[in-house]
């Protein structure tokens, strides 16, 4: 009786994790890629390269190397896009901003290089909601931004009725160069 109890026990744990906890835990690797590729993004042939020594750095395209006063304004929604320009750029010709996949009509989120190509930024197909807010410190006169990486599931689980899930991240990136 206690073995089949355990084995029974084993079983309803892995079904629970694999119905209410894997979709919670792909929400927030979701949430947690969006901000971490806007504020620190990847290395981007586009974004110029720094000559150190003998070897060659390509930048990095995330807004926390912005070098201009980057602009906020709405694509989709509510402050959903965020202008930025990098040292080599001149002014704010890149963005990272929320749109809709045309391939998979799904909310995803894009970055435009200096040359105005989109690219997805495909692990973060799901999203729900993206918003930035420019900061300005009123002693300092420093600029920061607020990213607001929201992802909202339903779950349908062991619970008889689905339930939703909201996971909101929030980073806040000071402009190097202003």
């Amino acid at each position: 009786m206690f073995v089949l109890l355990g084995a029974w026990s084993i079983y309803t744990m892995g079904w629970s994790w694999w119905h209410e906890m894997a979709p919670r835990v792909h929400a927030q690797q979701i949430a947690r890629i969006a901000i971490l590729s806007i504020t620190e993004g990847n290395v981007d042939a586009s974004a110029g390269t720094d000559i150190i020594g003998t070897a060659t750095y390509q930048r990095r395209n995330g807004i926390s190397t912005a070098c201009y006063d980057p602009v906020v304004s709405s694509n989709i929604g509510v402050n959903d896009r965020i202008d930025f320009g990098l040292e080599p750029d001149g002014g704010n010709v890149r963005a990272f901003y929320m749109g809709i996949d045309p391939a998979t009509q799904e909310r995803v989120v894009f970055y435009r290089d200096n040359l105005g190509n989109a690219r997805t930024l495909n692990a973060t197909r799901g999203i729900s909601d993206l918003s930035f807010e420019r900061l300005v410190d009123a002693t300092t006169n420093r600029i920061s931004v607020r990213v607001t990486a929201t992802v909202t599931r339903d779950i349908r689980g062991t619970r008889g009725v689905p339930y939703i899930i909201s996971i909101v991240y929030t980073s806040v990136v000071y402009i190097r160069n202003i």
